[in-house]
């Protein structure tokens, strides 16, 4: 019998690991999904134009001094050389370049608006050109050092539509009729990237981007047909390529459903040999509510289903009619959170936001994303001088940390099923040497669901091994986020719009929290830096790390909403000290039985039975510090009894008589 029970434990020690690791047929070391390597694709932004051009240096963004401070874990990369620079930007489009501005937005006329447009007709019907106004729409994105930026051909000037047209509810998006002269217009737009080369050098020029149209798929950004648009592209195209060669062109960022016509004009254009080396589209969810029950729709806050939506379709599409690696995959005008279910405008800045954001983002770049154009990561814009960081800034913060790694979605299992609202994602993105990291986010599709969880991380060896682990975090959710701090502050002094004052579970975007905002922000500013400053700053790890021959297994307590922050890195001392919890002493007695056992230890949770050959025989949830089981249907033989305590586990072998 004691050789029996000698070889059978023989078996186990050598399979013991590999059975650890399946739970209900699932490999958790195993990779659970594959990114491409972290790069800066998410450091773009859009400038609009028609904002700055009467005070051009109004651009030129210093870098909040917070947001340097060398104390922090997660500093600010500014890029070298620049007195300013936009925030996580590498580079910018510019919109609306050409004028053909609103006069509604901005309560004028039509002649008046026009006097800023590159191009206008004297009474005989001849074309002039403004090439004075080029400097005040260009220099200051130079001054930044965007060398390289995408200039956006989208409003037609003033000048050149037959009848020109702004729509009354576009939003002020301005001139939206196309040229009534190709020719005419071909050689204005020739004329313009002359007149670029000779201000900054014809080297610099032909690596820009051209973008033909903003979002044109509808009446209020192109009042023309399919067939309107498709030669009106590529007369645009053939003017760019005669200029510059190597500069790339492409038509506008489609949004909403259809993109049929962007379809026959990539057709079109390899048969013509026309070029079209991008395919870009502006990505927003709108939240619905259920009209027949009243309740939300989470399709449309879900960002599995949207990044399977018609965003994403096309470009797969596209592929299908093109070398699939021939086009750039870009998102021209991010934003998760457009619209709320209460018919506001959200850009969800806190927890909220950070987790929905990380989630949509990292599912676009599992579907080949190449560049994300953000808006701003700051809060207020404009003439305020103290300014808070939103909650993309966070994960940009991080990210910014991360590039060059090995970024792979890992395995994970919660203690408790979340609720049908909740949704999780866990990414490491690994470096081969100094710090790696995971982020993990909680997010809730319904903002009234904020329940904890706690969740366990398996890291393979193959992407992470350090047996002297040393582990940090930190983490925004709804206790460290400066915005919920900055609208309890006003609901606390009664100056919190009144909508929002009864619903505690949503937290505004800073422009719709009240006008009184603004100057509480500016009083009280010190105050919600400090809290941003501790949201980027690591702080020692409280849940638990076991490291085993096959991985990691990090453990740790998660909400709804929250984008927590894990950084490993080997230990500088020998001992893990507080980096890692040990196990609990467990006892197990006896360890031959014919009918039950006793488990006693701490922190007990559950247990699972193995057979030798890895099967799950029994699994069962611990309560208090002593829990008997009985396994009197199982067959004799020896069994490896694994448990859990508090998200570490502990193995025994039990012999059934």
């Amino acid at each position: 019998m004691r050789n029996s029970i000698k070889k059978y434990s023989l078996i186990i020690v050598n399979c013991l690991l590999q059975i650890s690791l399946h739970i209900n047929g699932q490999g958790l070391f195993e990779i659970a999904g594959e990114y491409p390597v972290m790069d800066r694709f998410y450091r773009n932004i859009p400038l609009l134009a028609d904002n700055y051009y009467k005070n051009p240096g109004s651009i030129l963004l210093q870098i909040p001094p917070f947001l340097l401070d060398e104390t922090l874990s997660f500093p600010y990369k500014k890029r070298d050389g620049y007195q300013y620079e936009q925030l996580f930007a590498d580079n910018v489009n510019i919109v609306r370049f050409l004028g053909g501005w609103s006069a509604i937005k901005n309560n004028t006329t039509i002649e008046e608006i026009s006097k800023w447009d590159l191009a206008y007709r004297d009474l005989n019907g001849k074309i002039h050109y403004r090439w004075d106004l080029i400097p005040g729409r260009l220099d200051p994105i130079m001054e930044m050092g965007y060398s390289s930026p995408n200039i956006v051909l989208d409003n037609t000037p003033w000048c050149f539509p037959e009848i020109p047209w702004e729509p009354t509810d576009g939003e002020g998006y301005g001139q939206a009729g196309p040229p009534k002269n190709l020719n005419e217009w071909e050689k204005f737009i020739a004329d313009l990237c002359t007149e670029l080369v000779r201000r900054y050098g014809f080297e610099k020029v032909n690596t820009w981007g051209f973008r033909l149209g903003t979002e044109a798929g509808g009446k209020t950004r192109f009042n023309g047909t399919n067939d309107q648009y498709r030669a009106f592209y590529k007369s645009t195209a053939k003017a760019i390529m005669e200029v510059l060669p190597d500069a790339r062109v492409f038509p506008y960022n489609r949004a909403g459903q259809g993109h049929e016509n962007l379809k026959t004009l990539l057709a079109e254009c390899i048969k013509e040999g026309i070029k079209y080396t991008a395919s870009p589209i502006s990505t927003y969810s709108i939240a619905k509510i259920d009209e027949a029950t009243g309740t939300l729709n989470t399709n449309t806050v879900n960002p599995d289903i949207t990044a399977d939506g018609a965003a994403t379709k096309m470009w797969y599409e596209m592929d299908a009619i093109t070398n699939p690696s021939g086009l750039s995959r870009e998102v021209h005008e991010y934003g998760w959170f457009l619209q709320n279910e209460l018919g506001d405008r959200d850009n969800a800045p806190g927890a909220r936001g950070a987790a929905g954001n990380f989630h949509y983002i990292m599912n676009l770049r599992q579907r080949r994303l190449d560049k994300l154009f953000h808006w701003s990561v700051i809060d207020p814009n404009g003439e305020w001088q103290k300014v808070i960081l939103n909650s993309q800034g966070f994960m940009y913060s991080i990210w910014d940390y991360c590039t060059g790694a090995r970024t792979v979605e890992l395995n994970k299992i919660l203690k408790n099923t979340p609720q049908s609202t909740q949704m999780y994602k866990c990414v490491g993105y690994f470096h081969n040497t100094g710090k790696s990291y995971i982020m993990v986010s909680g997010y809730n599709m319904d903002r009234k669901q904020q329940n904890r969880n706690r969740i366990t991380v398996y890291i393979p060896k193959s992407e992470f091994y350090e047996q002297q682990l040393e582990v940090k975090y930190t983490t925004l959710n709804d206790s460290t986020d400066h915005y919920r701090m900055l609208r309890d502050d006003l609901a606390s002094k009664s100056l919190l719009f009144a909508g929002y004052s009864n619903d505690d579970d949503y937290v505004p975007q800073f422009n719709t929290m009240s006008a009184q905002g603004k100057w509480c922000l500016q009083k009280d500013n010190e105050k919600y830096i400090t809290r941003i400053k501790e949201n980027l700053t690591l702080k020692s790890f409280a849940g638990t790390v076991e490291v085993t021959n096959e991985g990691t297994v990090i453990s740790f307590e998660i909400r709804t909403p929250e984008l927590f922050v894990l950084s490993l890195e080997r230990s500088k001392i020998s001992d893990l000290k507080n980096s890692t919890k040990k196990s609990h002493n467990v006892m197990l007695t006896p360890t031959s039985t014919k009918n039950t056992f006793l488990i006693e230890g701490t922190d007990l949770e559950y247990v699972s039975i193995y057979s030798v050959g890895g099967k799950c025989m029994l699994q069962k949830k611990l309560s208090g510090t002593s829990n008997e089981l009985n396994i009197e249907s199982l067959t004799a033989g020896l069994y490896l009894v694994r448990i859990n305590q508090n998200g570490v586990f502990t193995n025994k072998r039990i012999f059934k008589l």
